[in-house]
């Protein structure tokens, strides 16, 4: 049975604390411990507010986002299914709007902001009350998925665009659909309503953009300049002209009552995936692909400013109604702009970044997270405190990161040609191996850090040392990308496992294959030297993973995890235990004798990139694209903390005991930390400011923001229960209990 706090993603387990125990008395009396340890022993419940804490907000990628028209707030819509509310102001969550089945591909607030609407890939559309997070109306009736939606003035209809290849006009009142607009024959990818809100305007992937009647549905013009797919489409303010955006580049500015182009622009080198009118007319900005932003003037002089800060497709532009707030998403963030100066207000990532590789270091004191930017993180698990590196240069994309056996080196590659080198306790940048032809997709280090394996997108894997930083051998025999790598204990042995569905074992001595393992039908995704060195294993992502005897070459066994692909393997170092993760969000825990599953992990929002044992196997650490890495006990499965780990500084958090109802924090990034309240009579929740009395005393280093508490929960789990049954009272009861049994007390009539 599971005991909800205010907000929904906060869950306690009962069980853990007992019965009649009010886990609330922290999150009031926080500054107060002895007194709520004395009433938590009685028994005695105390009404306090409702103050509670959420750490992030989207679990997947964003792929939509819209500016309020007072600029006060900002909605998302993202791959993890639902919409997300935040305050502008702080970048703080405020609603979550659930309630699709499906990534979310559109979302617009009503002119008067007060409704919001959502078109998803479930192909429904919804709409919503904007401050009380109502699920209003759903409109459901195309037959693919709905990539565009709007809300005309008034609020009497909406309009929704379709890979189905129409679009379709909704009554508001009912719910139900009025129009059917039918003539593209492609998908429809943008929609609008002119600023009067009798017509409307289509765009679609067959080139052309069309103007409707929205009341009658008739088709009163085709816009048709090049043949090129149409990407975006919005109306000029007055309403006399309409801009499109295309697969090629151009945006073109149209005459709406004639159809004739009044002006074209040329000089995006990737498509245009958004554009917008300034309020005031004089000027159209689009957003492309590549993350270039364009701002380009209507009265001839040419391109204006640039907004440069997005490293993906800008998916979104929006201007707020006066004209001096601009709003751009895309590369996973959303920016907010002074569109007069073009300055950076705010800036905020509404999904973490993902872990693409994780590694621990040799004494499981260090781990290490490759986010897929040019920026490695690094933190000591005992502390928890991140490590500060050195950046290297030119910055790349990192997605791999490995440590060797028995030293601090830690070595990093990813879609720079180069791998870099770090001293990850002096956190100093040591030098790269350079001259690859293509992108490291793997790497392993060798004991002392001498030698170095790699592998590539073109299939080529090398071996280097370190020390001179020059390659030792080319090993042939791959066709495809080299998804894993692995040095043997002694570095006589080197795996990799290719997209080619083989893994090739390669005698380092003689630099020539020992064996060649075929047993997968599709990519090899992760190899392992078993501990012994006598067995390796390889996983794909077939879903299998086997067991190879290195002597013979022959097949041991097979597991099957799921039916999903699997990522990442590990032995345990002592035991025959075999640890296995992969694409469906689960670390898996095997018996290598009987071949039956011992335990699963569950917990992660998205597909697991790597996971690892501790040195003993007490515990193990899995990273995640959905942003994080965690920890668990291998025994019982219990999740023991969470290392958020998608950007700098550092943010642990655990799951809700009967002390913190929301689990406990440690962070230097209270910035990441949102801290709400919810009035109790009208179930309204709010952000609370940074200069906020209430939220500065929750996030307070000694209250619920403690290392202690986390890093004793990780490292020392008795000393944490410990610590939570003196600050829960049950320490002070079972004395009095012990008391009772062993003598005699009076109590006064």
């Amino acid at each position: 049975m599971i005991r909800r706090c205010p907000d929904a993603s906060c869950a306690q387990e009962d069980g853990d604390g007992p019965p009649g125990t009010s886990s609330s008395l922290t999150t009031g009396w926080a500054g107060h411990r002895d007194v709520a340890t004395t009433l938590g022993a009685l028994d005695i419940r105390v009404s306090t507010p409702t103050i509670f804490h959420t750490v992030g907000g989207h679990t997947l990628r964003v792929l939509a986002a819209d500016l309020r028209p007072d600029g006060s707030s900002v909605v998302t819509g993202s791959a993890d299914h639902t919409a997300m509310l935040w305050d502008a102001a702080t970048g703080r969550p405020v609603r979550r709007f659930a309630g699709h089945t499906a990534e979310l591909r559109a979302v617009a607030f009503s002119p008067d902001g007060t409704h919001l609407i959502t078109g998803s890939s479930d192909g429904a559309a919804i709409v919503w009350d904007v401050e009380t997070g109502e699920h209003l109306h759903t409109l459901d009736g195309h037959a693919a998925w709905v990539g565009a939606v709007a809300i005309g003035p008034g609020k009497a209809l909406a309009l929704t665009g379709s890979g189905d290849r129409s679009a379709a006009l909704w009554d508001l009142c009912t719910g139900q659909r009025a129009r059917v607009l039918t003539g593209h024959t492609a998908c429809v990818t943008s929609v609008a309503f002119r600023p009067c809100g009798r017509q409307v305007l289509t765009g679609g992937w067959d080139g052309t953009a069309v103007l409707w009647d929205a009341g009658t549905g008739r088709h009163l013009r085709s816009f048709v300049g090049y043949p090129s797919p149409v990407t975006a489409a919005g109306f000029h303010p007055g309403g006399g002209s309409a801009a499109t955006g295309h697969a090629d580049g151009r945006v073109i500015v149209w005459a709406v009552d004639t159809g004739r182009q009044q002006q074209v622009f040329q000089g995006h080198r990737m498509a245009v995936a958004a554009l917008a009118f300034q309020p005031e007319g004089g000027q159209v900005l689009s957003g492309t692909s590549d993350g270039e932003c364009t701002l380009w003037s209507l009265e001839g002089r040419g391109v204006l400013r640039g907004f440069r800060g997005h490293t993906g497709e800008v998916h979104s532009i929006v201007f707020g109604r006066d004209g001096s707030g601009l709003l751009t998403a895309g590369g996973g963030e959303v920016l907010l702009w002074d569109a007069r100066d073009g300055t950076q207000r705010k800036r905020w990532r509404p999904a973490p970044a993902p872990v693409c590789g994780m590694a621990l270091s040799p004494d499981g004191g260090l781990v290490a997270a490759a986010r897929g930017t040019s920026a490695v993180g690094i933190w000591d698990t005992r502390s928890g405190k991140a490590l500060p590196l050195s950046p290297a240069k030119p910055p790349v994309a990192v997605t791999c990161v490995a440590f060797p056996p028995d030293s601090p080196t830690l070595l990093a590659g990813g879609a720079g040609l180069s791998v870099m080198l770090w001293d990850s306790m002096a956190g100093s940048h040591l030098g790269s191996l350079d001259g690859f032809r293509t992108p490291v997709s793997a790497l392993a280090l060798g004991v002392g850090g001498r030698s170095c394996l790699t592998g590539c997108l073109d299939g080529t894997v090398v071996l280097w040392d370190v020390g001179t930083q020059r390659p030792l051998h080319h090993l042939e025999g791959h066709s495809y990308t080299v998804r894993a790598v692995a040095l043997s204990a002694d570095d006589r042995f080197a795996l990799t496992g290719s997209a080619d569905h083989k893994a090739i074992l390669w005698d380092l001595e003689a630099g020539r294959k020992a064996w060649t393992f075929r047993g997968h039908a599709s990519p090899v995704n992760a190899v392992a030297f078993g501990p012994g060195g006598h067995t390796v294993a390889t996983a794909g992502r077939d879903g299998k993973v086997v067991i190879w005897d290195l002597r013979t070459g022959g097949r041991l066994g097979a597991f099957r995890h799921d039916a999903c692909a699997v990522n990442t393997v590990a032995f345990h170092s002592t035991e025959p235990l075999l640890l296995t993760a992969g694409s469906d969000h689960t670390a898996t825990l095997w018996d290598l004798h009987s071949g039956e599953q011992i335990r699963q992990f569950a917990g992660h929002a998205q597909c697991i990139r790597a996971a690892a044992f501790f040195p003993g196997g007490e515990r193990i650490a899995t990273g995640s694209e959905d942003g994080t890495v965690r920890f668990w006990d291998t025994r019982s499965g219990r999740l023991l903390v969470t290392l958020h780990a998608g950007d700098p500084g550092f943010l642990w958090t655990t799951p809700p005991d009967e002390v913190a109802e929301c689990g406990w924090l440690w962070t230097d990034r209270t910035d990441r930390v949102h801290v709400l309240r919810k009035d109790r009579d009208s179930g309204r929740i709010e952000p609370l400011g940074d200069e906020d009395a209430e939220r500065c005393g929750y996030l307070r280093t000694g209250l619920h923001n403690r290392g202690d508490m986390v890093m004793n929960r990780l490292n020392h789990y008795e000393l944490y229960r410990r610590d939570i049954e003196i600050l829960s009272g049950r320490f002070a009861a079972r004395q009095l209990e012990q008391d009772l049994r062993t003598r005699r007390l009076h109590l006064p009539r």
